[in-house]
Protein backbone atom coordinates (compact mmCIF):
# COMPACT_ATOMS: atom_id res chain seq x y z
CA UNK A 1 0.00 0.00 0.00
CA UNK A 2 1.38 3.31 -0.66
CA UNK A 3 1.55 5.99 1.75
CA UNK A 4 0.24 9.51 0.54
CA UNK A 5 3.19 11.51 1.54
CA UNK A 6 5.74 8.58 -0.42
CA UNK A 7 3.12 8.90 -3.41
CA UNK A 8 3.59 12.76 -3.29
CA UNK A 9 7.58 12.79 -3.27
CA UNK A 10 7.64 10.49 -6.23
CA UNK A 11 4.89 12.04 -7.99
CA UNK A 12 7.16 15.40 -7.84
CA UNK A 13 10.36 13.25 -8.27
CA UNK A 14 9.45 12.15 -11.40
CA UNK A 15 7.52 15.02 -12.88
CA UNK A 16 10.51 16.28 -12.91
CA UNK A 17 12.21 14.18 -15.13
CA UNK A 18 9.66 14.01 -17.07
CA UNK A 19 9.67 17.80 -17.88
CA UNK A 20 12.93 17.40 -19.48
CA UNK A 21 12.07 14.16 -21.48
CA UNK A 22 8.41 15.39 -22.36
CA UNK A 23 8.50 19.37 -21.78
CA UNK A 24 5.56 19.69 -24.73
CA UNK A 25 2.87 18.01 -21.94
CA UNK A 26 3.43 20.78 -19.14
CA UNK A 27 3.33 24.86 -18.73
CA UNK A 28 6.41 26.14 -17.50
CA UNK A 29 4.73 26.38 -14.40
CA UNK A 30 4.75 22.42 -14.01
CA UNK A 31 7.60 20.13 -14.26
CA UNK A 32 10.66 22.90 -12.71
CA UNK A 33 7.72 24.14 -10.53
CA UNK A 34 7.95 27.02 -8.47
CA UNK A 35 11.75 27.54 -8.22
CA UNK A 36 11.84 28.23 -11.79
CA UNK A 37 8.53 29.64 -12.27
CA UNK A 38 9.97 33.48 -12.10
CA UNK A 39 12.91 32.86 -13.96
CA UNK A 40 10.98 31.44 -16.98
CA UNK A 41 8.75 34.59 -16.88
CA UNK A 42 11.76 36.89 -16.83
CA UNK A 43 14.26 35.35 -18.84
CA UNK A 44 11.96 33.27 -21.21
CA UNK A 45 8.56 35.99 -21.43
CA UNK A 46 6.91 34.59 -24.71
CA UNK A 47 8.81 31.13 -24.90
CA UNK A 48 6.32 28.94 -26.10
CA UNK A 49 6.28 25.32 -23.92
CA UNK A 50 6.62 22.36 -25.98
CA UNK A 51 9.46 20.62 -27.57
CA UNK A 52 11.60 21.64 -24.43
CA UNK A 53 11.57 25.09 -25.55
CA UNK A 54 11.28 26.52 -22.18
CA UNK A 55 14.68 23.88 -20.77
CA UNK A 56 16.72 25.01 -23.69
CA UNK A 57 15.98 28.92 -22.86
CA UNK A 58 16.80 28.25 -19.59
CA UNK A 59 19.83 26.84 -20.73
CA UNK A 60 20.98 29.19 -23.28
CA UNK A 61 20.83 32.16 -20.37
CA UNK A 62 21.78 29.79 -17.24
CA UNK A 63 23.92 32.94 -16.32
CA UNK A 64 20.95 35.04 -15.49
CA UNK A 65 18.48 31.95 -13.29
CA UNK A 66 18.20 31.63 -9.77
CA UNK A 67 20.17 29.53 -7.65
CA UNK A 68 16.58 27.52 -6.73
CA UNK A 69 16.01 27.31 -10.50
CA UNK A 70 19.48 26.16 -11.12
CA UNK A 71 19.33 23.29 -8.37
CA UNK A 72 15.80 22.39 -9.67
CA UNK A 73 17.34 22.00 -13.08
CA UNK A 74 20.16 19.78 -11.75
CA UNK A 75 17.62 17.66 -9.96
CA UNK A 76 15.58 17.43 -12.83
CA UNK A 77 19.02 16.19 -14.77
CA UNK A 78 19.70 13.19 -11.98
CA UNK A 79 16.56 12.26 -12.13
CA UNK A 80 15.84 11.95 -15.85
CA UNK A 81 19.44 10.01 -15.91
CA UNK A 82 18.51 7.70 -12.92
CA UNK A 83 14.67 6.43 -13.81
CA UNK A 84 13.94 8.41 -17.58
CA UNK A 85 14.88 4.83 -19.69
CA UNK A 86 13.05 2.77 -17.03
CA UNK A 87 9.56 5.79 -17.38
CA UNK A 88 10.17 5.07 -20.93
CA UNK A 89 9.98 1.42 -20.66
CA UNK A 90 7.38 0.39 -18.27
CA UNK A 91 5.57 3.69 -18.66
CA UNK A 92 5.99 4.98 -22.18
CA UNK A 93 2.31 4.52 -23.19
CA UNK A 94 0.58 6.46 -19.82
CA UNK A 95 -0.09 9.78 -20.58
CA UNK A 96 1.93 12.22 -18.65
CA UNK A 97 0.10 14.91 -16.07
CA UNK A 98 -1.75 13.81 -12.87
CA UNK A 99 0.53 11.84 -11.26
CA UNK A 100 0.37 8.90 -14.04
CA UNK A 101 3.55 8.57 -14.75
CA UNK A 102 4.58 8.40 -10.97
CA UNK A 103 2.27 6.29 -10.16
CA UNK A 104 3.27 3.56 -12.89
CA UNK A 105 6.76 3.75 -12.06
CA UNK A 106 6.10 2.70 -8.42
CA UNK A 107 3.40 0.26 -9.25
CA UNK A 108 6.64 -1.23 -11.51
CA UNK A 109 9.25 -0.48 -8.60
CA UNK A 110 10.63 -4.00 -8.29
CA UNK A 111 11.06 -3.78 -12.20
CA UNK A 112 13.33 -0.53 -12.33
CA UNK A 113 17.03 -0.55 -12.69
CA UNK A 114 19.09 -0.69 -9.93
CA UNK A 115 20.18 3.64 -10.39
CA UNK A 116 16.06 4.35 -10.55
CA UNK A 117 15.45 2.31 -7.36
CA UNK A 118 18.18 3.28 -5.52
CA UNK A 119 17.22 7.37 -6.50
CA UNK A 120 13.91 6.87 -5.28
CA UNK A 121 14.95 4.96 -2.12
CA UNK A 122 17.56 8.29 -1.35
CA UNK A 123 13.93 10.67 -2.44
CA UNK A 124 11.97 8.82 0.01
CA UNK A 125 14.70 9.10 2.59
CA UNK A 126 15.10 12.73 1.87
CA UNK A 127 10.97 13.38 1.90
CA UNK A 128 10.78 11.81 5.28
CA UNK A 129 13.40 14.13 6.71
CA UNK A 130 11.29 16.85 5.00
CA UNK A 131 7.99 15.86 6.70
CA UNK A 132 9.25 15.08 10.11
CA UNK A 133 11.01 18.96 9.82
CA UNK A 134 7.93 20.60 8.21
CA UNK A 135 5.16 18.39 10.10
CA UNK A 136 4.58 21.49 12.96
CA UNK A 137 4.56 24.29 9.85
CA UNK A 138 2.18 22.22 7.66
CA UNK A 139 -0.53 22.14 10.65
CA UNK A 140 -0.32 25.71 10.80
CA UNK A 141 -0.11 26.72 7.40
CA UNK A 142 -1.96 23.97 5.17
CA UNK A 143 -4.55 22.28 7.31
CA UNK A 144 -6.72 22.89 4.04
CA UNK A 145 -4.47 21.34 1.85
CA UNK A 146 -5.34 17.74 0.49
CA UNK A 147 -2.33 15.50 0.68
CA UNK A 148 -1.25 14.54 -2.51
CA UNK A 149 0.43 15.45 -5.71
CA UNK A 150 2.82 18.18 -4.43
CA UNK A 151 0.15 20.35 -2.87
CA UNK A 152 1.20 19.96 0.73
CA UNK A 153 4.72 21.14 -0.44
CA UNK A 154 3.39 23.63 -2.68
CA UNK A 155 1.89 25.20 0.33
CA UNK A 156 5.26 25.30 2.42
CA UNK A 157 7.40 26.91 -0.15
CA UNK A 158 4.52 29.35 -0.86
CA UNK A 159 4.74 30.46 3.03
CA UNK A 160 8.69 29.71 2.87
CA UNK A 161 9.33 33.01 4.73
CA UNK A 162 7.18 32.08 7.71
CA UNK A 163 8.45 28.76 8.10
CA UNK A 164 10.62 27.74 10.66
CA UNK A 165 14.29 27.42 10.69
CA UNK A 166 14.41 23.93 10.56
CA UNK A 167 11.43 22.91 7.68
CA UNK A 168 12.98 26.36 5.43
CA UNK A 169 16.29 24.23 5.83
CA UNK A 170 15.14 20.86 5.15
CA UNK A 171 13.38 22.52 2.01
CA UNK A 172 15.88 24.40 0.72
CA UNK A 173 18.03 21.11 1.40
CA UNK A 174 19.75 19.32 -1.75
CA UNK A 175 17.92 16.82 -3.16
CA UNK A 176 19.37 13.24 -3.09
CA UNK A 177 22.41 12.39 -5.41
CA UNK A 178 21.39 9.81 -8.12
CA UNK A 179 24.76 8.51 -7.63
Amino acid sequence: MRHPFSTSLVTLTVVVSSFTARAQSAPPSEGLGKPCREDVARICPGVKPGGGRIVSCLQAKADQISEGCKARIEQAKEVNQACHADAERLCGDVPPGHGRVAICIQDHEAELAPACRTYLQKTRARFNEVKAACQEDARKFCTNVPPGRGRVAVCLMDHSADLSEACRTQLNGAPPSAK
